[in-house]
């Protein structure tokens, strides 16, 4: 490439992928998202041309996925042209239609733009192996027209903060090297290179927010403010660095307080703090929730974190409170929030339970409950526990038909107290595994063994564990 070429986006992707190198040296192969505009054809151009120069960082090479949205009636032409300029430059092309994403968004509130793009990064999500980079075209316009976008929806720091350079995504990571290139260097560079593109004509749409910016609102600005745009990314830059203060700040009291084997926040202590920092910690473990292999994480919006504190963190000892929050529930018992998946409906059970069936050599075998409630199984205890099961075994569960039993070397109470006071969780009682041995109670699922089943003078017992089940997110 000739120097008149690299005068500008070449050596700033070649320092960007540089940087990328350093950050992720795991890194094999990098991909481009291709949509076949002028921004990504000259991400796809450029770092074709200058593979020479960045191959033994990225000895995987270099692909492209190309999303098809299905909301244009020339999607498919889009997908043709982004085929043919792949195989001119011998570039492995890889299509995703992503229109039931799209639909399954707006279905659920989203704007269409909106919906787009979670469909789009969705799709990118699924198709990055864990040692792939997804490399956008996204610049320095983008970037001051997405803080703007973020101040008029009230963001606070993290979203003033822009776009990060990089992230994970999936398996793999997301990497913006063109981020601090401006649209007119993108011109440019396409116009020295003769480069093909498509136009979007949904890009003129100024029905869409983000049009409605770059269209009207920016050119309006900058008639007044000429700087405005720098100005904005100079705002990007000093809300990245109150971002990053106030995430160590967060994650400085979740690191005490925080459980995350059972995702659970102590929240004794934030009850006394500043309300401020009450929103800033419970945002932060929001996010955290709900960042997963495949995704970055939800940013809770203000009015979530606050009816979070007004309904929950602050509802009476005695209450059961639940709030839904991007299909979770949260809760509170005690001096804890939980955060989880909705359980399933539990089955109805038979009236004298579930047999735990005995193998001809008497063991009894991993059981495993119907209704995904979670599995039993009976491992050997030290120094107490409960005598082996010689008897008929069966599971059932709490009704309403008063049931009490007594701890071993406790006395006698309604099994409800019993639930209570070992501090299992009001939406887990129901749940609970109750293990009759000739139709006495003997042991309560993550309680204990009742009176006359336990092991006397220290010996080694039994004890049933309950393996209780993992809820996960339901699928789109």
């Amino acid at each position: 490439m000739s120097d008149k070429h690299l005068a500008g986006t070449a050596p700033a992707l070649l320092h960007s992928l540089k940087q990328l190198h350093e950050h992720f040296p795991h890194s094999r192969r990098l991909v481009i998202a291709l949509s076949g505009g002028l921004d990504s054809m000259v991400l796809l151009d450029v770092c074709c041309e200058l593979q020479p120069e960045w191959i033994s960082q990225f000895p995987g090479g270099v692909r492209a996925i190309h999303v098809h949205h299905g909301l244009s009636v020339n999607a498919d032409s889009w997908l043709a042209f982004c085929e043919q300029q792949c195989a001119k430059r011998a570039i492995r092309l890889s299509s995703v239609k992503a229109g039931a994403f799209v639909r399954a968004f707006c279905a659920a509130g989203d704007s269409i733009e909106e919906a787009a793009r979670r469909a789009r990064y969705q799709s990118f999500e699924r198709e990055l192996a864990d040692d792939e980079v997804l490399l956008t075209a996204h610049h320095k316009n983008d970037q001051a027209e997405t803080v703007l976008l973020n101040l008029l929806r009230g963001s606070g720091a993290r979203g003033l903060s822009g776009m990060p350079v990089g992230r994970a995504l999936g398996q793999g990571q997301l990497w913006r090297p063109l981020l601090q290139q401006s649209r007119a260097e993108l011109e440019a560079y396409a116009l020295s290179r003769a480069l093909p593109y498509i136009e979007d004509e949904s890009n003129s749409d100024v029905r869409l927010s983000r049009n409605f910016l770059r269209h009207q609102v920016l050119p309006l600005l900058a008639s007044h403010w000429p700087s405005v745009q720098e100005t904005l990314l100079r705002t990007a830059a000093l809300q990245a660095d109150n971002d990053q203060l106030l995430s160590q700040l967060a994650g400085q009291y979740l690191s005490q307080h925080h459980d995350v084997e059972e995702n659970t926040l102590n929240i004794a202590g934030l009850l006394s703090a500043a309300p401020a920092m009450q929103r800033l910690v419970l945002r932060h473990w929001l996010h955290n929730a709900s960042c997963t292999q495949e995704s970055a994480g939800q940013w809770p919006e203000w009015q979530s974190v606050q009816t979070l504190i007004d309904e929950v963190m602050l509802a009476s000892a005695d209450a059961e409170p639940l709030l839904q929050w991007q299909g979770r529930e949260i809760r509170r018992f005690r001096d804890r929030l939980y955060i989880m998946w909705p359980a399933e409906p539990l089955p109805p059970a038979p009236i004298d339970g579930f047999l735990w069936r005995q193998t001809p050599d008497g063991r009894l075998p991993v059981m495993v409950l119907p209704g995904n409630n979670g599995s039993l199984r009976l491992l050997q205890s030290k120094n107490g526990g409960m005598i082996f099961p010689e008897g008929e075994c069966r599971v059932r569960y709490r009704g309403a038909d008063g049931l009490e039993c007594a701890l071993a070397g406790r006395p006698r109470r309604a099994l409800k107290k019993i639930l209570q006071e070992s501090d299992v969780p009001p939406w887990v009682r129901s749940r609970t595994p109750l293990i009759f041995i000739d139709n006495q109670l003997a042991w309560i699922a993550g309680v204990g063994v009742c009176e006359g089943f336990q092991i006397n003078n220290g010996g080694n017992g039994w004890a049933v564990n309950w393996q209780m089940p993992v809820y996960e997110a339901p699928e789109h």
